[in-house]
Formats: structure tokens, C-alpha cells, sequence
């Protein structure tokens, strides 16, 4: 499922069925024009919208939602990315990335808050990364955030339940994960492809599963003995 500006997060329409249409032939050629054109359009957006450091390479599915000042999104140098940013809208919500950082497709990072992805750390296609409720816990007002959402009444929309994440250094996160609100990733460590990470993970560790358990630990020494030479 391609992650850009048609998705929900991104405020991307949604259409009544208007009869068929017919099937097109598009060659490789047209494509890669497309490709360029959308290209240029999400490399607009991240520039209105965000701050970039140097080197910084965005995917043709990228996008970039934020109301707020561009500072709410930063990212540092030689960013790759592929995904979704949003700051939401309820508050004054932060995305901070640090440098060499990889986003992958079909990902989302979603703040009301602020989270923050330390250099190096590595997010595999299809993960994500909330530091909301998203909508209200209570239902009568999970109510009237969805009438509000709907057009139906006017906002604000209500307050949701937010806590801060935050991703260490070198981290990897695989693919079709979900971390959650108020979770801190430390150094090094992995959280295995599928997890949902409810609970805090140490540094120079693998965790796995629903909810995400610990699976091993390594020492520092460990760690520095695959560090690569330059």
C-alpha cells in the first residue's frame, strides 16, 4: 500500500464510485516521466514544509504534512526518505531525524508530540511510529472527534493522550512494525520484523513480538567488534 499523498494521514481524498474506466497501457518510459513529475512535486512539499540538511534524497511516494512552522520537522544529513511525516494537527507536534537516517516505504511517523530518530537508524518499509492515541479514549468524545473529522461539527477536535518516542543511534526497526506512544528505543538495538513495541527497549538488544519481548542482548564490546572500518 503506497504511503503519499492520497493516504488518510495526509488528508488524501476519498471518492464516491463514478462507473469504470478503461485499463491503460503505460510504458516504461511514461512511468519514469511520471515518476520525475511526482518527484518534483514531493521535493516541493518537503521544502515548504520541513528543514533539510545536506544530501538529503526523498522517494517518489514521500510526502511531508505539517501545519505548523517548518522547524517542527528537521532532518538532518543524507536523510533517505521514503514515507509519510506528519505533524498532526491538535497541537504542536515535532519530528526531529538526525543524519544518515533510512525511512522506508509505506511508512508512517505520526506526532502530536515529538519524536525524535537518532543518526544512522535504519526504518524498514511499512513501519509505524505514533506518539498518540490518535483518537480519544473516551468514546463519546472519540464521537465527536469523528463528527469533527467528518465536517459535522465545527472544531477543535478533542485532546488526545500523547507521550514522547524516542529512537536511539543505529537503531533498526523492521518491517511492518508499530511502536508506540511514550516508547524509548535505546543504542543498537533491533525490534524484529511484525512487532508492536508497547514498552520501552534497552540498548544492545533484539526484541520481538506482539507485545515486544526481549530476545537477546549484546555488550558494547560485542557491538563495537562489527563496527565497520572506513
Amino acid at each position: 500500500m503506497p504511503i503519499d499523498s492520497s493516504h488518510a494521514y495526509a488528508t488524501g481524498g476519498i471518492y464516491r464510485h463514478i462507473g469504470s474506466s478503461m485499463m491503460m497501457r503505460i510504458g516504461r518510459e511514461v512511468l519514469r516521466r511520471i515518476d520525475k513529475i511526482r518527484a518534483q512535486i514531493v521535493w516541493s512539499e518537503f521544502e515548504k514544509h520541513c528543514i533539510m540538511g545536506k544530501d538529503c534524497h526523498l522517494g517518489p511516494n514521500a510526502w511531508c504534512v505539517n501545519p505548523g512552522s517548518p522547524q517542527a520537522i528537521t532532518l538532518g544529513d543524507r536523510v533517505f526518505c521514503r514515507g509519510l511525516l506528519r505533524c498532526g494537527t491538535r497541537g504542536n507536534g515535532r519530528i526531529v531525524i538526525g543524519d544518515e537516517v533510512y525511512v522506508g516505504d509505506d511508512s508512517i511517523i505520526n506526532a502530536e508530540e515529538i519524536v525524535s530518530i537518532g543518526s544512522l537508524t535504519m526504518i524498514a518499509h511499512g513501519v509505524q511510529i505514533h506518539d498518540s492515541t490518535g483518537h480519544p479514549t473516551d468514546p463519546y468524545l472519540r464521537e465527536l472527534d469523528w463528527r469533527i473529522a467528518m465536517g459535522e461539527m465545527k472544531p477543535p477536535r478533542p485532546a488526545v493522550e500523547t507521550s514522547p518516542v524516542k529512537i536511539g543511534k543505529r537503531v533498526w526497526i523492521g518491517f511492518n512494525s508499530v511502536i508506540m506512544r511514550g516508547v524509548t528505543i535505546g543504542d543498537n538495538a533491533t525490534v524484529a520484523a511484525g512487532s508492536v513495541v508497547v514498552r520501552d527497549v534497552p540498548s544492545n538488544s533484539i526484541v520481538a513480538g506482539n507485545p515486544a519481548q526481549l530476545v537477546k542482548t549484546f555488550t558494547v564490546e560485542e557491538a563495537q567488534d562489527t563496527k565497520p572500518n572506513k
